[in-house]
């Protein structure tokens, strides 16, 4: 996505008040005509090691999900690495050219 500057953002993941996790990602603006829609490009997604299996990755990410679409994204993107796939594919990416994963996250109801 060149073009238009990207906004990097970071947000913590907390569970009764305990760290366990964060998210990094930017966000890119309208680009006609490579784009034509507001763009999150996940860089970085975790849940702490001992804290996985409990349902909060599903949990952290259908909140990050919420705060994106309030901020006017549409479609949200990452290049996930292998043993995260099934995760990102619960999540509701699909594959796309090779190893992208894009979800349009436009009209989804939670």
């Amino acid at each position: 996505m060149a073009g238009k500057a990207a906004e990097t953002k970071v947000l913590e993941f907390y569970d009764a008040g305990e760290f366990i996790g964060q998210s990094i990602f930017r966000v890119y603006p309208p680009d006609p005509p490579a784009s034509d829609h507001t763009v999150a490009s996940i860089q970085y997604f975790t849940i702490n090691f001992g804290k996985r299996g409990r349902g909060l990755g599903r949990r952290c990410y259908t909140g990050m999900e919420q705060t994106l679409r309030k901020e006017g994204v549409e479609m949200v993107e990452l290049m996930p690495i292998d043993h995260a796939s099934g995760f990102w594919e619960k999540m509701g990416f699909s594959l796309k050219h090779g190893s992208m994963v894009k979800k349009d996250i436009r009209n989804v109801t939670q």
